[in-house]
């Protein structure tokens, strides 16, 4: 795509559409460089020589937003494209991809004094130029991102409330060696940002190491992920994460040894990949093999290789008032939608940190008709079961219920019921209350009214009518679950402008809407 240019001291031209841009970005690819329609490219006086560097950027839309400062991998530039790109866009943060001197393969890169200027520049413009939150400022970055994370939170003063790194290299020299043994580009990388030629200089790789800085200037939280096989599955050993988190801990806490990750510990992990801790929460849908936090100080070791987890690695960093360590505990009761394997059950899963979810529905699920004649299918006669039984697996400490009923009761087949649909959904809901006030102090609940069906599904077959019937439903169950403090999705309303392509046929939602649908009850549960 063609970019605008802007330079610092300009407005920034901004499109509010976001085309055609996919959610499954390979963040690693460097020659992926498709971006969305609503970034700009923007060109940032350098500080430290007085250029001009190349970011891409997106302005939010509301005023005093957060700023998240995501940095390209160790091969890509400010180009490369970015899975968190849609999602800040969604969210409506501000948001920059500096290019920092470009790939590492330049003495001119590879954290150099001027690439961390740039990075702290690009900060600044975010606030000045942007208009951004200077209180909300977040650094995230995976692989060369991830070691441009650390290298930032040792060394730039503007401050960053969070940096977050995911598989990132702490340490030149050791990566170094293990790229040869592993006969990888990387190693001949390396001598080329030290202007080395072909003889490694391991004062200069040590000056360019994050774990070998003087203590950090940073008093923003510092938040470390790694995947157990990467080094193995990937190119960086977990070991140079592990290592980081152990340094700044070190300097944070000297006294107290405990809190580091013990070298047969590390050992182990390395040598089993694996751990014998079972952690019952999950990294969005990733078994957790080790946490360890200390302070304003964390670091997580996933089941996976050399990745960031998409979505769940914006969810993970702290902006607002958000614990990004809080487990949760779900039920969710719906129909197909929520019992296909990418629906919205799964996108929750997926994209919500240290959190259970436990599913009970199922294809054809009405609110109080036994669809078909199957009583498994009529959610009134399940809930009391259903609820006793997810108050038994979360050990009475569920947070929410999320209950996307609707769509199967607005078929042709019961037309001319509709009133009686809406008592089924009183009576349902009765329970619900009743559920949270006795049993589960604390539980909120949540109604997800019924989506739009498409105009084909609307106007042929057992769903022709449907639309009229679920506008009537959705008035009712917004009022009753309002009126006993429940949180409510309007999903109608959030698909009804795209109601002939948000579904696979016309009635399930495509694996996109879904993670939509889920990105939507997330930000209700969240309060926002």
């Amino acid at each position: 795509m063609k970019f605008n240019f802007r330079n610092i001291l300009g407005p920034l031209l901004l499109l509010s559409c976001i085309a055609s841009f996919s959610q499954k970005v390979s963040w690693d690819d460097s020659q992926a460089k498709k971006w969305p329609e609503a970034t700009c490219k923007v060109e940032i006086r350098s500080t430290f020589d007085g250029s001009l560097q190349p970011a891409v950027a997106f302005k939010a839309q509301a005023a005093n937003r957060p700023l998240l400062i995501s940095l390209h991998t160790w091969s890509g530039d400010y180009t490369q494209e970015d899975s968190l790109v849609i999602q800040a866009i969604e969210e409506d943060y501000n948001y920059i991809h500096p290019n920092f001197r470009g790939a590492n393969n330049t003495p001119a890169a590879c954290a150099s004094d001027a690439a961390i200027q740039d990075v702290e520049d690009a900060i600044k413009y975010g606030v000045q130029s942007l208009g951004a939150d200077p209180k909300e400022i977040h650094v995230i970055g995976v692989s060369g991102g991830g070691y441009m994370t650390m290298m930032c939170y040792m060394r730039i003063k503007t401050p960053v409330k969070s940096f977050s790194s995911w598989v990132g290299i702490s340490d030149l020299e050791s990566w170094y060696y293990e790229s040869i043994g592993r006969k990888q580009k990387y190693a001949q990388d390396i001598l080329n940002c030290l202007g080395a030629g072909t003889v490694f200089n391991g004062t200069a790789a040590r000056e360019r190491s994050p774990v070998f800085q003087d203590r950090s200037v940073q008093k923003g939280t510092l938040h470390l992920y790694a995947g157990i096989h990467d080094g193995y599955q990937g190119s960086v050993p977990v070991s140079q994460t592990l290592h980081f988190y152990n340094r700044v801990v070190t300097d944070l806490f000297p006294k107290e040894l405990a809190s580091k990750i013990s070298e047969s510990e590390m050992n182990e992990i390395l040598a089993s990949q694996t751990s014998r801790i079972s952690y019952p929460e999950k990294l969005g849908n990733r078994t957790v093999h080790l946490v360890r936090r200390k302070g304003p100080v964390s670091v997580t070791i996933f089941e996976g290789k050399h990745e960031m987890v998409i979505p769940v690695a914006l969810q993970l960093v702290p902006i607002g008032s958000s614990d990004i360590f809080k487990t949760m505990h779900i039920v969710g009761i719906g129909d197909s939608n929520g019992a296909n394997e990418n629906g919205w059950i799964s996108q929750l899963r997926k994209s919500l940190p240290w959190t259970t979810v436990l599913n009970y529905c199922k294809p054809g699920r009405t609110i109080g008709f036994d669809n078909n004649g199957d009583t498994t299918l009529n959610a009134l006669k399940l809930i009391k079961d259903q609820l006793k039984d997810a108050a038994e697996k979360f050990d009475n400490k569920v947070d929410w219920v999320v209950l996307a009923l609707g769509t199967n009761d607005a078929k042709n087949i019961f037309d001319g019921r509709e009133v009686e649909v809406v008592q089924n959904f009183q009576k349902l809901f009765a329970q619900l209350i009743t559920f949270r006030d006795r049993m589960q102090p604390g539980c909120r609940i949540m109604v997800v009214l019924p989506p739009p069906v498409s105009t084909h599904a609307a106007t042929t077959g057992k769903y022709e009518g449907a639309e009229e019937r679920l506008t009537f439903f959705g008035k009712n169950f917004r009022d009753i679950a309002k009126q006993a403090g429940a949180v409510v999705v309007d999903s109608y309303n959030l698909f009804l402008n795209e109601k002939d392509t948000f579904t696979v046929d016309g009635i399930h939602l495509n694996e996109e809407s879904q993670a939509k649908w889920a990105r939507q009850m997330i930000r209700q549960m969240r309060g926002q």
